[in-house]
């Protein structure tokens, strides 16, 4: 079960916090070279090389035997941080494996993943890639009692990953695949590690910041290694790694959330996945009525509707985020609180955004998401916040009466549009009654802007299950 902290932040926590998303944010990582023209070396024979953009290659959704494929995990890629990398720069790795630590919110037996060097300057190799089901405390069926730390693996469990049969495969700037599938038994709400060995410098990765979970690199290729010897904390940013699927019945469903840090999880509780799509996807497979449904967490921390920088902006990477992902029948989006406060570690002066701006952004992704036959939900925007209450820095600039004026006009057509399919009212969800533009004590986190975790899982408990299992009747 996923633990909820309903209490106060203490000083310490807060500390941890920010650490924790100063490492995402700047994501060191040990060894790294950036000396490109001394480390070109030859492939071997097994290395597969994508010649083509293969950006939306191998994500079919149905199967040979009549099942489909779902997205398990998530996370949306990124590069930028902010303007001329204001908030830090991309991780740079060489001659070492990253292993990416995700959670699973619907089970199967078997999996694939997607690699991606999207915003890369150069190729970029990956070997010996493996998936193997993470060690945890106290775990049956092993001989260990207690996991050394987050990085050992179930013996067993590590699989390895093909990419058309061959053991590599070098993606070159822009380009994504999926693996071949494996099989490998995976159950909801279960931590996977993800182990690929990087032999030549990579230039900055493609990644997810702001991860809440920290992830793990060590020297050389240890894809392989089982024990997490070797391994250290390499921040809490998920790097080149996008999507894992699995395969389920051809009842199954995808739900994707599309947003900025609401819908990201930033400032929850690291490590054991207290962000908002983490707790709807645990009311689905809590019932038996909708745990054929799957959520996939597409949210980006700073992202906006309208223009790109952290991350290209929801219209930009609508097709590539959230439309191709198998089998989706549905989207929650709840964004555009950064287009309208537009503060200066997202965005330049003459970037400023009004509510019209933000409301045509939102009618042309309910109108594209319609175009496929997807149901689309409007999220209203959350509290950011007044004078009476503001947010703590460096999120003020978002509790200005101009922004909160700009936001409520956004979530009334949000209540009231018929271009959705509907919405879920988060903003009434987690607002204080006495004073509706902050957030209620119970739900703030300790920059009084973004919800805790009871405030995420209030945000969750919103959503009227029962409309996303009656997605047929969409338009």
């Amino acid at each position: 079960m996923l633990r909820i902290d309903t209490g106060p932040r203490l000083a310490t926590t807060y500390a941890a916090l920010l650490i924790a998303i100063s490492l995402a944010l700047s994501a060191l990582v040990i060894g790294w070279s950036g000396e490109w023209a001394n480390a070109q070396t030859e492939d071997t024979a097994t290395e597969n090389t994508a010649t083509e953009n293969t950006a939306t290659e191998n994500t079919a959704t149905e199967t040979d035997d009549g099942e489909k494929w779902v997205g398990t995990w998530g996370a949306s890629p990124l590069s930028a941080l902010g303007p001329n990398n204001t908030l830090g720069t991309p991780a740079r790795f060489s001659d070492q494996t990253i292993r990416n630590i995700v959670n699973t919110h619907i089970g199967g037996d078997t999996v694939r993943v997607r690699l991606s060097n999207e915003f890369g300057d150069r190729p970029v190799t990956f070997r010996s890639v493996f998936i193997g089901l993470v060690l945890e405390p106290g775990q049956p069926n092993v001989d260990v009692v207690d996991a050394a730390d987050d990085a050992s693996i179930v013996p067993g469990s590590n699989k390895q990953l093909t990419f058309g049969g061959r053991g590599s495969v070098t993606l070159q700037p822009g380009q994504s695949r999926d693996s071949d599938p494996v099989a490998l038994r995976v159950e909801a709400f279960q931590d996977l590690a993800i182990s690929f060995h990087v032999p030549r410098p990579t230039g900055p990765a493609t990644q997810h910041t702001t991860a809440m979970q920290v992830n793990f690199v060590a020297q050389g290729d240890q894809s392989r290694n089982i024990s997490g010897a070797g391994f250290v904390p390499s921040g809490a940013t998920w790097s080149f790694l996008t999507d894992v699927d699995v395969r389920v019945g051809e009842e199954a469903g995808s739900v994707v959330t599309l947003g900025d840090s609401i819908t990201d999880g930033l400032l929850s509780t690291t490590n054991v996945n207290n962000r908002y799509p983490d707790f709807l996807a645990e009311r689905l497979q809590a019932d038996e009525r909708y745990d054929n449904l799957t959520v996939e967490n597409q949210g980006i921390s700073g992202n906006r509707v309208l223009r790109d920088n952290i991350g290209p902006s929801a219209l930009n990477r609508l097709n590539s985020d959230v439309l191709s992902q198998p089998g989706i029948t549905d989207i929650i989006v709840a964004e555009g609180i950064n287009d309208l406060a537009n503060p200066p570690f997202i965005g330049t002066p003459d970037q400023n955004a009004d509510a019209d701006d933000v409301i045509a952004g939102l009618k042309e992704i309910a109108r594209r998401a319609h175009e496929q036959g997807v149901c689309v939900y409007g999220g209203t925007l959350t509290p950011p916040g007044n004078f009476r209450d503001p947010a703590r820095p460096p999120f003020t600039t978002y509790s200005t009466p101009e922004v909160n004026a700009e936001r409520e006009e956004v979530n009334e057509f949000i209540r009231t549009s018929d271009e959705f399919d509907g919405f879920f009212d988060f903003d009434k969800a987690v607002r204080d009654p006495l004073n509706p533009q902050a957030l209620a004590d119970q739900f703030a986190n300790i920059d009084n802007f973004h919800p805790n975790d009871a405030g995420y899982k209030r945000i969750a408990d919103e959503v009227d299950l029962t409309v996303l299992a009656e997605s047929s009747s969409c338009r």
